[in-house]
């Protein structure tokens, strides 16, 4: 009998994520680890749809690139949104890769100031459940640099989801169109972002396991550990 895979993901403060490129890249990573799964394609559903992953044959240090297809992005706007934090404002753009992204174009990340409290964004209607504000700077064609406030997060060091959104916003902004490789730079490494003829765009980058532990959840209804 062949069993479904799937990811529901919660963000740090407890709050539904849709979709998380780094962290079904580490899910999957495990599945191969611990031997539950078989190295290779791991088709995976998510709140988002089905999401393929490869993770490579192991290597006796358990570490490698994992890929995983993360679709098409879309442009929902509306054409003109705000991003307002450090006592400056942006243009930004609306980007949906399964999470909503706001995507601003500065020349200097530091622009964005200490990035400890979330950005405001107007209007606030084009992101009823929330979104996810990216500083992006392009240190060339195909090569971005990027910090993320991340909703239910904070700043954070790693944005798999976002790395995507900031090179859909990249190419659509500089008129890039057909196959290509990006490199996005993140606090936390880097990552690669490959876009097809088609516009759709595979995330590949590192994934080890660290630590390991045990997570014991109240049960709902006799409050027995489970």
């Amino acid at each position: 009998m062949t069993h479904q895979l799937v990811m529901d993901y919660r963000n740090a403060d407890g709050s539904l994520g849709q979709m998380c490129g780094n962290g079904i890249r580490v899910l999957a990573r495990y599945l191969v680890d611990t031997g539950l799964c078989d190295p290779g394609a791991l088709p995976i559903a998510t709140r988002v749809g089905l999401r393929h992953v490869h993770v490579p044959e192991r290597r006796h240090d358990l570490e490698g690139p994992v890929t995983v297809a993360m679709g098409t992005p879309r442009f929902p706007g509306p054409s003109r949104i705000i991003v307002t934090t450090a006592g400056r404002s942006w243009r930004a753009t609306h980007v949906d890769m399964g999470n909503p992204y706001a995507v601003v174009f500065t020349e200097n990340l530091a622009d964005a100031g200490d990035l400890r409290t979330a950005p405001a964004v107007d209007p606030a209607d084009a992101y009823p459940h929330g979104v996810t504000v990216e500083f992006v700077t392009a240190l060339g064609p195909r090569h971005l640099a990027l910090r993320v406030y991340e909703r239910g997060v904070s700043e954070t060091r790693a944005c798999g989801t976002g790395a995507c959104a900031a090179v859909a916003a990249h190419r659509r902004r500089t008129g890039q169109t057909g196959a290509a490789e990006y490199r996005v730079d993140l606090p936390g490494g880097h990552l690669a972002i490959s876009a097809s003829n088609d516009g759709t765009l595979a995330l590949t980058g590192p994934a080890a396991i660290t630590v390991q532990g045990t997570l014991r959840l109240p049960a709902a209804e006799h409050g027995h550990a489970v």
